[in-house]
């Protein structure tokens, strides 16, 4: 058995890492229920991420829903036609790739492959 941390290599059955003392245990604490529930129900302000873990990439996903939808919502009444086309076109490929990044999350979750910030896989 490997270390993710210093890559050492271990006794099958170890629990930590005898170089470096970290966790070899592969299944993360947090529940893949509660963050499958938090993906699909708050999966595209980035919940899910958030519960695992995973800070900085839950603020992204949260900042790819939530900016152009205040774009939308404070610049509407000063758009002209052309300029508003743009903008929905831009704002529908961000919600877009939103979504399809939730479909992928929620199918990792579904499969128990997501991983939470350290690495563990989200399984219990």
């Amino acid at each position: 058995m490997f270390c993710i941390n210093c890559h050492a290599s271990n006794i099958e059955n170890a629990r930590f890492c005898n170089r470096c003392g970290r966790s070899l245990e592969t299944v993360s604490n947090k529940s893949r229920m509660t963050a499958l529930v938090l993906g699909v129900t708050l999966g595209t302000l980035g919940a899910h991420r958030a519960y695992i873990g995973k800070y900085t990439t839950a603020l992204i996903q949260c900042a790819t829903f939530v900016i152009p939808l205040a774009a939308l919502i404070a610049l509407y009444p000063w758009q002209t036609t052309s300029l508003l086309i743009i903008q929905l076109s831009l704002i529908g490929v961000s919600l877009v790739g939103n979504a399809i990044w939730v479909i992928v999350d929620v199918s990792q979750l579904i499969s128990g492959t997501m991983t939470d910030a350290t690495m563990k896989r989200v399984a219990r």
